[in-house]
């Protein structure tokens, strides 16, 4: 639904949040460990919250990412709109320029209401909100690697 970036910023910002929640800050290294996302993509996923404002970074010895009050009351909708920009939610989903209400794609009556109450979701869902799923509720932050059976049969 999203691109890998929005993707991985959503898991990494998230666990950065959780990782604030509990007074630490966290390193690129943990934050790659911890969520599945490709190192490579780890670090300029992170360099772009930070230039956002969305995280704050501190280097040295006792550095890493962290988040102050006020970024963790931000909404997943922002991760969206930095990352997929903000026409993301008006844009066709068969990628016609034109689709409207006036002058609607095949699917554009089915999905707009879909569309619409995801964006609202996410304006709603503060990232603090997110990270307590993940502390609280047991939410993931990782697809599972299923376990491998070496068995022949």
């Amino acid at each position: 639904m999203f691109s890998k970036a929005c993707e991985y910023a959503m898991r990494a910002i998230v666990y950065v949040a959780t990782c604030t929640m509990e007074k630490r800050r966290v390193a690129v290294k943990e934050i790659v460990e911890v969520t599945g996302i490709p190192e490579a993509f780890a670090s300029k996923v992170m360099q772009r919250l930070v230039r956002a404002g969305m995280v704050e970074s501190l280097r040295g010895k006792k550095g890493g990412f962290s988040m102050s009050e006020t970024q963790l009351a931000q909404s997943l909708y922002e991760v969206v709109a930095l990352f997929e920009g903000e026409h993301y939610f008006n844009s066709c989903l068969l990628g016609l320029p034109k689709c409207s209400s006036y002058k609607p794609c095949p699917l554009h009556h089915q999905v707009v209401g879909l569309r619409d109450a995801l964006k609202k979701r996410l304006q709603e869902t503060s990232i603090r909100q997110a990270a307590e799923e993940v502390s609280n509720a047991g939410a993931h932050l990782r697809l599972e690697i299923p376990a491998r059976n070496d068995e022949h049969h």
